[in-house]
C-alpha cells in the first residue's frame, strides 16, 4: 500500500509572464522538484506518492494544518525586508501554532 505524502506549496510570489509560460507557477516548479527527488530515491521511495496542493499565500490562502504533512514556501519579495519576513513568519506561526503573541 503506498504512503501518501501530503505536500502543501505556499506560493509567495508570482512568476513573470515569460517564465510562467515556460515553467508554470512556482507551485508547478516545486511540484516537479519534489517529484523528481522522489524518483531519484529509486526503490527507497517506490511506495511514496505525492499529493500536492498549491496555495496562493499572497491572497491569504492556506491549507488546514491537519490536511498536510509538509509545507514548502516558494520564497518571495516579501522576504527581501527583515520586517516583512518577520511579519509573514508571524502570520504562519499564528495560523499553525496557536500562539497568542508573536515574537516580532
Amino acid at each position: 500500500m503506498p504512503q501518501i505524502l501530503r505536500l502543501a506549496i505556499l506560493e509567495c510570489e508570482k512568476l513573470l509572464p515569460k517564465a510562467k509560460a515556460a515553467r508554470g507557477s512556482f507551485g508547478d516548479i516545486f511540484h516537479d522538484f519534489f517529484a523528481q527527488g522522489l524518483q531519484d530515491l529509486g526503490p527507497e521511495a517506490a511506495d511514496v506518492r505525492l499529493d500536492v496542493s498549491k496555495w496562493d499565500a499572497m491572497a491569504g490562502e492556506y491549507p488546514r494544518i491537519e490536511d498536510v504533512d509538509v509545507i514548502a514556501l516558494t520564497g518571495s519579495c516579501m522576504s527581501h525586508s527583515p520586517l516583512s519576513a518577520c511579519s509573514f513568519c508571524n502570520l504562519l506561526l499564528f495560523r499553525y501554532s496557536g500562539m497568542s503573541k508573536t515574537p516580532c
